[in-house]
């Protein structure tokens, strides 16, 4: 699901687990822990969408 919040896009954290290629949990522990900035709206947090692309990229290449 994604979010435009302060003229921003944002997902969810399912579709950033998702994209990062990690568990919807660790998504939720790295907002815990101050790792991954996200704003929560109700029950639901929604992180920029600049912040999982940069972690995409950071991830190593798996296919290598």
């Amino acid at each position: 699901m994604k979010l435009k919040l302060d003229n921003e896009d944002h997902v969810n954290v399912i579709e950033a687990a998702r994209r990062i290629g990690v568990s919807d949990e660790t998504i939720r522990r790295w907002i815990r822990l101050g790792r991954l900035p996200a704003e929560k709206l109700g029950l639901q947090y929604f992180i920029p969408e600049k912040e999982v692309e940069r972690l995409v990229r950071q991830r190593p290449d798996s296919s290598a």
